[in-house]
């Protein structure tokens, strides 16, 4: 294992391995295994369905353990198609490390094709990360073809990174992700590409059992998904029942749209018949905005930085809002935003830094580290609450 040079160096390189790793690994070579250590919690086996590659156990509760599964062509002329399948059991948190580097220094097409399939239990995360590096002077090519299929059971996640880093002459990557219940996919894609090099990557979103990867806006919001803007748009000439009865997408009665109304705090009888426009406050606008969407019935509700433009008495009622909305619907409301207030509310905070998920998890969890209670503080979040 790790005999020369060059299979040290790619291994560093898309796995960032100096050494032996800790913990379960599988390390492939030239279509072999060249080295293998499954642990207490992970279990890694040849398949047994005559395709090559590897089926990945991981116990249930199993937290903090890492898998390394780097594969690396040090020949030219190496073609191989490889399947690898990750059984991820329930309430486990997890860090699988892929990648596959080529050293191809032939005239022969190296090639890698990896389909990597995860089914990721009830409430279970997987952070997932993937380099790909080729490197060599001869005239093969070096191509990638990966091919991921994630399965999500209810209130699981799986973080993705995915880095394509220099040297691949070649790749066309395809995603799917079938999302459950309450369950969550973050994906971060880079490819790199120089010269005459190519890249593609299709990906398939599901939602509900149906693909919604070509939707447009509409069509989206059709299939359940609402989205509230930072700034609500105003509609001169439109009503506020005008408003809620097109956005329940059938003809509703004054009484029903008093309903949606009431819901968020504003007497119906007061704004009914009120224009959306100028003459409402930014939280009088936000409040509308939600009877929108809980005239629609969205499965999905995203609201981006709900707190903008409105005062402290408007945004102490919006919270308000939100911790009704999440006792009342059954459905996701996913809220972008830098107030600890909101934060306070959430369940699960996700924290984005720099274009990347920096940590994910439950509000306990990552809330006090945000405020600085153990250690680092999110700058954005720290000026707000100052």
């Amino acid at each position: 294992m790790m005999d020369t040079q060059v299979d040290r160096e790619l291994l560093e390189k898309i796995a960032d391995l100096i050494g032996k790793p800790v913990g379960a690994f599988n390390i492939r070579k030239d279509c072999g295994c060249d080295g293998r250590v499954s642990t207490e919690h992970i279990k890694i086996d040849d398949r047994t369905d005559g395709h090559a590659g590897i089926d990945i156990r991981i116990l249930d509760g199993t937290k903090g353990e890492t898998c390394h599964i780097p594969v690396i062509i040090t020949k030219s002329g190496v073609e191989e198609t490889v399947y690898n399948d990750f059984y991820i059991g329930e309430d486990c948190d997890v860090e699988i490390v892929a990648g596959c580097g080529i050293h191809n220094c032939g005239d022969q097409e190296s090639r890698h094709d990896g389909i990597h399939t995860f089914h990721v239990g009830k409430n279970s995360h997987v952070h997932y990360s993937e380099k790909h590096y080729a490197e060599g002077d001869g005239k093969g090519e070096k191509i990638f073809n990966p091919q991921t299929i994630v399965y999500l059971e209810e209130g699981a996640s799986i973080q993705m990174d995915t880095v394509q880093i220099r040297g691949v002459d070649s790749t066309k990557r395809e995603t799917k992700v079938v999302v459950g219940p309450n369950a969550e996919a973050v994906i971060t894609e880079k490819l790199l590409t120089h010269g005459e090099q190519t890249a593609e990557s299709d990906m398939e979103i599901i939602l509900d059992g149906e693909d919604i990867t070509g939707l447009d806006i509409t069509q989206r919001a059709h299939k359940g998904i609402s989205f509230a803007f930072q700034q609500p748009v105003r509609f001169k000439g439109l009503t506020v029942r005008d408003l809620i009865t097109l956005a329940s997408g059938k003809n509703i009665g004054v009484s029903e749209a008093c309903d949606y109304l009431s819901e968020v705090g504003l007497c119906a009888k007061d704004y009914i018949d009120r224009e959306v426009d100028a003459s409402l406050s930014g939280g009088e606008l936000k409040r509308i905005e939600i009877a929108t969407i809980l005239a629609r019935k969205a499965g999905l509700m995203i609201f981006d930085e709900p707190e903008a433009g409105i005062d402290l008495w408007s945004f102490s009622n919006l919270i308000q809002v939100f911790e009704h909305l999440h006792e009342k619907i059954n459905g996701s409301i996913l809220i972008i935003s830098h107030q600890e207030r909101i934060l306070n509310i959430a369940d699960r905070i996700i924290v984005l830094a720099d274009g990347r998920v920096q940590s994910d998890g439950a509000r306990k969890d990552i809330l006090p580290g945000l405020l600085g209670e153990t250690g680092g503080v999110c700058s954005a979040l720290s000026d707000k609450v100052k």
